[in-house]
């Protein structure tokens, strides 16, 4: 399986996971069609499905030109599961402010089980049973480089996860099949090197990267 970023952050959040048929989900697409296009090589006929936490354009950008392709665009409200292809997909809440935001724990045919989360101040569930191989997830700001007292405090990081609510939900969840967890949706109120070097001490079994537009990333997959 490889994940790629074609954006991340606060301008615009859209991946694409693929599986070695070249089969793929896009998860999010906060950023122009075209972009997506261009990351596919303008064909859309592996693409099962999208994707979309919340209705953020940052996050659903190019959902009404996705579907108007031909696309499956699926933003969750009381159908929580839903199937795309070889990927099975079950959606959960997420806190979110007034905005409605759902994760997913996405499972191919394969055996290959992740979690995607992003813009949330944390999540009530655990997912220890589930024995996921890859957590795809946001860390958005630290104390460190923010001041919550500040009058614009709540502006800068809005309901976003913090540093400390990222590494807690990677301890709490990571099990030995655990082989790849990305950073996403981070900005310059967190040292995303420093993260990533705390998180390899959290999880030493996985591989540990942050997203950065353009980057492809190989998920490594343990179904043992």
């Amino acid at each position: 399986m490889k994940l790629r970023c074609i954006n991340t952050g606060s301008k615009g959040n859209c991946y694409i996971l693929t599986d070695e048929s070249g089969e793929s989900l896009i998860l999010d697409c906060g950023v122009r069609s075209k972009d997506i296009k261009q990351a596919l090589n303008f064909d859309f006929s592996k693409v099962s499905g999208v994707l979309v936490t919340h209705e953020h354009r940052d996050h659903s950008l190019s959902a009404a030109e996705l579907e108007s392709y031909g696309l499956d665009v699926w933003m969750p409200e009381r159908r929580n599961r839903k199937t795309f292809g070889s990927y099975a997909v079950s959606a959960f809440e997420l806190p979110h402010g007034e905005t409605p935001c759902c994760g997913f724990y996405i499972r191919h045919i394969n055996g290959f089980k992740m979690l995607y989360l992003t813009d949330f101040q944390c999540c009530p569930y655990r997912f220890v049973k589930q024995e996921v191989n890859a957590i795809l997830i946001e860390c958005n700001w630290s104390k460190q480089y923010v001041d919550l007292t500040a009058a614009n405090a709540k502006h800068k990081i809005g309901d976003h996860a913090s540093s400390d609510v990222c590494k807690d939900f990677i301890r709490v969840n990571a099990t030995d099949k655990l082989r790849t967890v990305i950073i996403c949706h981070y900005s310059n109120a967190v040292d995303i090197f420093a993260e990533v070097e705390e998180i390899k001490n959290i999880v030493p079994q996985a591989n540990v990267e942050y997203a950065e537009k353009g980057k492809e990333i190989t998920l490594n997959e343990d179904q043992d």
